[in-house]
């Protein structure tokens, strides 16, 4: 366990590295109209409402869209930070940094070498194509979507009867 905490930490860290300058970023294209403008993730009250009105995704009449994950992780964002979007910027980061995490575990469970675990889950972690989705807000949702499915496939594969119930369930949050 100790190979894999350190294999997990040097992850995190590479991820921290590769994407600790988008934290000065700023909001960007639809960003303004599904986290800026957007009145309903103001409130935690929304929340339920996020999933079964598509019409909250965004204030622009014929942007809506159904995916009420992403809008409860605005709202929590903005509930702790306003629009600060420093904060916006570190969840998905940490998002993308748990995509990684998940997706080593798996290998790892699946029975692949640590190293070779680790050196799959760099690549992923620093790839050029993971740009957009930690740096480009509104596409925090494909971060979360991977999370979710990776999550689900690894709790498949530990016990498929135990973990079966929390397998369908991620996978339920991934199509969310």
């Amino acid at each position: 366990y100790k190979r894999d905490f350190a294999s997990v930490l040097l992850i995190v860290a590479t991820c921290a590295m590769v994407f600790s300058n988008t934290l000065g970023n700023s909001f960007q294209f639809d960003d303004e109209h599904s986290i800026l403008k957007n009145p309903h993730i103001r409130k935690l009250e929304n929340i339920p409402s996020f999933f079964v009105d598509p019409t909250l995704f965004s204030r622009n009449v014929g942007s809506e869209m159904y995916r009420p994950v992403v809008l409860v992780t605005y709202a929590l964002n903005y509930w702790v930070g306003g629009y600060e979007v420093v904060g916006y910027h570190l969840v998905n980061l940490a998002v993308h940094a748990g995509v990684a995490v998940v997706f080593y575990l798996l290998l790892r469970q699946l029975g692949l070498p640590s190293r070779p675990s680790v050196l799959a889950s760099l690549l992923f972690v620093a790839h050029p194509l993971a740009c957009e989705p930690v740096n480009y807000l509104s596409s925090r949702s494909e971060s979360l979507a991977a999370f979710f499915f990776i999550s689900g496939l690894s709790s498949y594969a530990k016990d498929k009867g135990r973990f079966l119930v929390l397998s369908y369930c991620c996978y339920g949050v991934a199509i969310l």
